[in-house]
């Protein structure tokens, strides 16, 4: 088994003051303050200035914002990049990606969207699900330009539902997959699980399906293709793929299953393995330089692709 290399050990060890939700003697509270501490902390600085607003849109629900970060100069011809941000469905917000989303709007010259949404346990599945929906629909009305999905783990899910059955009139050119959890099933079982959800790599098997169940709620089906796009039918909607996959995440295997299934229902699909490192470093591009390679390469392939 690979160990972690020596940048996403230095990084372990700030990510132990996340703790996992429902955890015993801490509070929700603490528990997103502390993940928005470190993951605000680092990113790879920007290439270029951005101008950055903060949007009040209906669908996101009351006093919910999106941030909105542009190129000082933008491309009016360039796609729209939506960020749906990790955090199990209920860690997480715009303010703790902006240094991510700076990074990636000087890398793709795009305007890059991040939403604050519905988060469990106040608000269960599908209330994300709508909201970001909305949030599509109101982007493609405000910029009239094609739409980029990218997502983080629990926001890759989201990412991944939602190019499939993206709102009507809503055109998404390409989505990226960064970690995502692509099975809620509570019976789900993959070798990366095992193998790396012990906890000695961020993150563990009982978070995820703990994160999942919390999601799901009483009303959700986890075996639903709006839960678990493992199972969806239909990909006649889904645009190019591009997966980042580290080599010591325990979602790891699904996320390859799941790459291999559009690939062969015809999707353009393409893996990029993050090696000797863990789940979430796309946020630590700036510390962990092997999430640093994989992020241009997408960054690359994407410029590329709108070219």
């Amino acid at each position: 088994m690979p160990s972690p290399d020596p940048s996403t050990k230095a990084v372990l060890k700030d990510l132990s003051d996340v703790k996992e939700l429902n955890v015993p003697g801490f509070e929700l509270s603490d528990i997103r303050a502390a993940y928005d501490k470190v993951f605000a902390a680092w990113c790879a600085p920007a290439l270029q200035p951005t101008n950055e607003t903060w949007v009040a849109v209906e669908a996101l629900g009351e006093a919910r914002r999106c941030l909105i970060v542009e190129p000082v100069e933008p491309d009016a011809d360039r796609p729209s990049l939506i960020f749906i941000h990790g955090g199990g469905w209920s860690l997480g917000t715009a303010l703790a990606y902006a240094p991510l989303a700076r990074w990636l709007s000087g890398e793709l010259n795009m305007r890059v969207l991040v939403p604050d949404f519905p988060q469990a346990p106040e608000e269960e599945a599908p209330a994300a699900l709508k909201a970001l929906s909305g949030l599509l629909v109101w982007a493609t009305d405000r910029f009239k330009s094609k739409l980029v999905l990218m997502g983080d783990s629990a926001g890759g899910n989201l990412t991944a539902v939602l190019s499939n059955q993206p709102p009507e009139g809503v055109e998404i050119g390409a989505q990226v997959l960064l970690y995502p959890v692509i099975d809620l099933r509570p019976d789900a079982s993959y070798r990366s699980r095992k193998a790396y959800g012990k906890g000695k790599h961020f993150l563990t098997e009982p978070a995820i399906i703990g994160a999942a169940m919390q999601y799901c709620g009483a009303t959700q089906n986890p075996a639903s293709p709006l839960m678990t796009p493992l199972l969806e039918t239909d990909f006649s909607r889904t645009p190019p793929s591009w997966h980042v996959l580290p080599e010591l995440d325990p979602l790891r295997d699904e996320g390859q299953k799941y790459a291999d299934l559009l690939k062969s229902k015809g999707v353009k699909s393409e893996v990029i393995i993050a090696k000797r490192t863990i789940h979430g470093c796309a946020s630590f591009t700036g510390r962990i330089p092997e999430a640093d390679r994989c992020m241009k390469r997408v960054c690359e392939t994407l410029n590329q692709h709108f070219s």
